[in-house]
């Protein structure tokens, strides 16, 4: 709905925001922070994954459009309230706050394949600076007396990158959000 793909673009904005200005507690401002806007490709490639209602990263970082590969993050909640609803602003921070684990630094192997003891990707795809563009999906799927949602992000161009920080760390900060786009005066997409 409108009113979801408005919080998950606004809570991105306002997270990197945060970092822009240097008021994530431990992590340093950030020179540029590029603004994001929702991507109905990306959307609808998460709604698709999201669909399958399996816990697992989708291992196909490519769009049709072939503009750039991307980035995913997964939510899980589950409820034996039959009344439960997914909170995406749940979501959200619990992605986000995995930077109280991460130390600001170039992206290494051992953050992403186990060895590490801290998940901290969540994180810093939300922070990536040159991610642009989010799309998101959402399934929900009962069985048992237990009712589950899922909510799967997609991200563009992609983040995690190896032997590269999230973001140029910076002494001043930056006052506000850098549109690289040309035009974000449409941030929730056509339709909302």
């Amino acid at each position: 709905s409108c009113s979801q793909i408005r919080d998950i673009v606004d809570g991105h904005n306002s997270r990197r925001l945060q970092l822009a200005q240097g008021a994530v507690p431990g992590h340093p401002a950030a020179s540029v922070m590029k603004y994001m806007v929702w991507d109905e490709e990306l959307a609808a490639k998460a709604r698709k994954w999201a669909s399958k209602n399996v816990f697992d990263h989708n291992p196909d970082k490519t769009i049709g459009s072939g503009r750039f590969k991307t980035g995913e993050n997964l939510y899980f909640f589950g409820s034996s309230n039959p009344d439960a609803k997914i909170n995406i602003e749940q979501g959200l921070s619990a992605w986000f706050d995995e930077y109280k684990d991460y130390s600001y630094g170039p992206m290494t192997m051992s953050l992403f394949d186990g060895s590490s003891q801290v998940q901290i990707g969540h994180y810093t795809q939300m922070a990536w600076a040159d991610t642009t563009y989010v799309g998101c999906g959402l399934s929900q799927y009962s069985e048992g007396g237990m009712k589950t949602f899922l909510l799967v992000c997609n991200y563009g161009p992609s983040g995690n990158i190896l032997g590269q920080v999230p973001y140029t760390a910076s002494e001043e900060g930056s006052e506000g959000l850098f549109c690289s786009i040309g035009d974000c005066s449409v941030p929730y997409g056509d339709n909302c």
